[in-house]
């Protein structure tokens, strides 16, 4: 159906900068939150395709939950080709991403 095509056109997640989730112990019961990690694909479809995104710093509720960190350095060397042209850009590095995540100034 015209429907199931224009899902199926959304059903991925790519290239995305995933930073600092699940720091909140309070959301850590999956029995109403879900799976407290960076990235929970434990009920997705079949063809929903999850690549090329880049992962930092997050915090999982469990030890047996995925865990898709990099390492700090691993992560910045991934992170200018990821961003591309942006890094260029002006208000790139007085964005409070930038500060406290790149520059690592709390």
């Amino acid at each position: 159906s015209n429907q199931a095509q224009k899902f199926r056109l959304l059903s991925d997640f790519r290239k995305n900068i995933i930073v600092r989730t699940a720091q909140n112990p309070k959301y850590d019961s999956p029995d109403y939150y879900g799976y407290q990690c960076a990235l929970s694909v434990f009920e997705t479809p079949a063809d929903f395709t999850v690549a090329g995104n880049l992962f930092f710093d997050n915090r999982r509720a469990d030890a047996s939950l995925p865990d898709q960190d990099q390492s700090r350095a691993v992560f910045l060397d991934s992170l200018s080709a990821h961003l591309g042209n942006y890094s260029d850009h002006p208000f790139w590095k007085t964005s409070e991403f930038y500060k406290k995540i790149v520059s690592n100034s709390n």
